[in-house]
C-alpha cells in the first residue's frame, strides 16, 4: 500500500533536478544542496507530487526565501 510519507515546501528551481537529474538550470551550490537533501530521503520512496500553486516562502533545500511549491512524498507502507 502506498501512503503519504512527508510533505513540505521546496523552491520551484529544484523540481527538474529532483525529477530528471537535470542540474543545468541551477548553480553549483544549489546542486550540492539538492543532492544533500535527496540523500536524506529514506530508501524506497516512490514518487514526489507537487502542487500547482506557488508561494514566496522558506525553501527547505536552501533555507532561503524562494518561489516554492508544496511537495508530497509517497512510499510503500512496508518501507517505512
Amino acid at each position: 500500500m502506498i501512503i503519504e510519507y512527508t510533505s513540505g515546501l521546496i523552491g520551484q528551481y529544484a523540481i527538474c533536478a529532483i525529477e530528471y537529474g537535470d542540474f543545468s538550470g541551477v548553480s553549483d551550490e544549489d546542486q550540492e544542496n539538492i543532492e544533500a537533501w535527496l540523500a536524506d530521503m529514506p530508501e524506497g520512496y516512490k514518487t514526489f507530487q507537487y502542487s500547482d500553486n506557488t508561494e514566496f516562502a522558506s525553501d527547505e533545500i536552501s533555507g532561503l526565501m524562494a518561489d516554492c511549491v508544496e511537495y508530497k512524498i509517497f512510499m510503500n507502507q512496508s518501507d517505512i
